[in-house]
């Protein structure tokens, strides 16, 4: 739990993985995590999102933004929902919570981390 906590964080962008075989534990780790007291007080915004077996990037994203306490369309375009993401996260502190994540394919992987840095990158530039 430190390492959410360090406000000297040099990074923009912490990436925490937790792995593991089915039942081991993950989700109760990460949900007690999330919801401690002192990690809510450290963060603006915290976003929880199930994403399971289907890694559709969009409903991905839709998912987020409605965590974020903004409905979201499905109807929208991937784009419009990048620029309603912007708006959430900007100049804030947050902490994003993707469970139950069992997607391998390592292009689908670089697809979701590219579009979290083009996100990350336009929020900055704001």
């Amino acid at each position: 739990m430190e390492f959410l906590l360090d406000s000297n964080m040099k990074e923009n962008v912490s990436i925490l993985p937790i792995v593991g075989i089915g039942g081991l534990g993950k989700t109760a780790l990460a949900q007690c995590v999330f919801n401690d007291e002192m990690v809510s007080k450290n963060f603006d915004l915290k976003m929880w999102v199930c994403v399971s077996d289907d890694f559709d990037m969009k409903k991905i994203v839709i998912n987020i933004i409605d965590c974020a306490k903004e409905k979201a369309s499905n109807e929208v375009s991937l784009e419009k929902l990048q620029i309603k993401l912007r708006e959430k996260i900007d100049g804030k502190r947050y902490l994003l919570v993707l469970d139950d994540l069992w997607n391998e394919d390592p292009e689908e992987w670089l697809k979701l981390k590219y579009y979290w840095w083009e996100v990350l990158e336009e929020a900055r530039s704001l």
